[in-house]
């Protein structure tokens, strides 16, 4: 006896720099007069990312929401939603599975596909994840009016994909210094949910030391995005 899962519930909150939150769902029963529902879901994730790096790589993680927003309260082009002006990169998606869909699957049984199906409802729901939004568009068309499209990825990719911020960059500072100066410029632009906490134990142990010679500003990608900057310094 095997158990597939064939398809699960999903509830996905949409939370916005001025506190609201807007809630979606994924394969629970919806009617058209919904003020909005999902119409395709796509998470990718990743454990671990090839790398020649001896710290090796970071995996990214994205997901990918088509949504029908039939009140067009999340069309970021309509001046009237509650969530205007917040449906951009300081937006965030929390991702909860609440129910399987359990096939149970026996070589024994007529291979008609006529199982009995299994619900499996979670008292406390599932987390999948939470995603920062990358990009968040209204893909209306003539036969389509209400779609939406929105990108989000993980923390550590949505803040690799900020421009690094201009810093005074000074020849007798070590790159640890600049690095931990570049940091705390990003953390003055993002809220606090996103920014980077340093401790004093984290900026010791990573103190670059012997090889802090060899690493000088004018070699660091200092005009590219902070993901970049990063990697070139681990490698």
């Amino acid at each position: 006896m095997y158990n597939t899962v064939t398809y699960v519930d999903v509830k996905v909150d949409i939370k916005f720099r001025n506190g609201l939150t807007h809630t979606v769902y994924v394969n629970r029963d919806v009617t058209y007069d919904d003020d909005s529902e999902i119409t395709n879901f796509d998470i990718n994730s990743s454990l671990s990312s090839s790398s020649s790096n001896p710290l090796g790589g970071v995996a990214t993680n994205t997901l990918d929401l088509t949504l029908e927003s039939y009140d067009d309260n999340l069309d970021p082009e309509c001046t009237s939603s509650p969530y205007y002006g917040y449906m951009d990169r300081t937006a965030y998606i929390e991702v909860f599975v609440t129910k399987l869909y359990i096939d149970p699957f026996d070589e024994e049984s007529d291979a008609d596909g006529k199982y009995p199906q299994e619900e499996v409802e979670f008292e406390t729901p599932v987390p999948l994840g939470t995603f920062y939004v990358e990009s968040w568009t209204s893909n209306s068309s003539a036969d389509d009016i209400y779609n939406v499209q929105i990108t989000a990825t993980d923390l550590i990719t949505s803040i690799g994909n900020m421009d690094v911020p201009i810093v005074r960059l000074d020849p007798r500072q070590s790159v640890m210094v600049y690095l931990k100066n570049v940091i705390d410029k990003l953390n003055k632009t993002l809220p606090d949910y996103k920014q980077i906490k340093l401790s004093e134990k984290l900026l010791n142990d990573l103190k670059v030391s012997e090889y802090d010679v060899n690493a000088r500003h004018r070699n660091l990608a200092t005009g590219g995005k902070v993901g970049d900057l990063f990697n070139q310094v681990s490698q």
